[in-house]
């Protein structure tokens, strides 16, 4: 998780404090659910969970760390209840943000799944957030 909070995780949560400073961010540690998101914020009356990612070449194609059963699964839950789910993956200076109803895909496609925003430096955090809102 080292490396995935310092690549994903603190990029994410510094590029989104500094257009929405009444961000309510929360960085997740859950030791007896597994499948819980790293991240949950609170903005604008909503709440969004975000499963962080990291790809550790430019031209790799596999997450560090595969997602687990138990993180599908609560992606799944939680896109099927209408909640707000993502997985958010960095690969060198892209971004690509993951619905959580497509978990399952993402486990043997990783980077290549299907995504709904991609960006490259400069990050445009607003883009991701309006996505998010659907």
């Amino acid at each position: 998780m080292a490396t995935e909070a310092l690549k994903v995780n603190n990029v994410f949560r510094e590029g989104m404090f500094r257009l929405y400073p009444v961000i309510h961010w929360q960085r997740i540690e859950c030791w007896t659910d597994k499948g819980v998101p790293d991240v949950n914020f609170c903005l604008q009356g909503r709440e969004y969970w975000v499963e962080c990612k990291w790809v550790p070449t430019k031209s790799g194609k596999v997450f560090s760390h595969k997602l687990q059963p138990e993180q599908c699964a609560w992606l799944l839950a939680r896109s099927r209840a209408e909640g707000s789910a993502w997985v958010l993956a960095r690969r060198g200076d892209v971004f690509r943000l993951y619905p959580g109803r497509e978990a399952r895909s993402l486990v043997d496609q990783g980077w290549n799944g299907r995504y709904l925003h991609e960006m490259e430096k400069p990050w445009e955090w607003n883009m991701i957030f309006q996505v998010m809102q659907g």
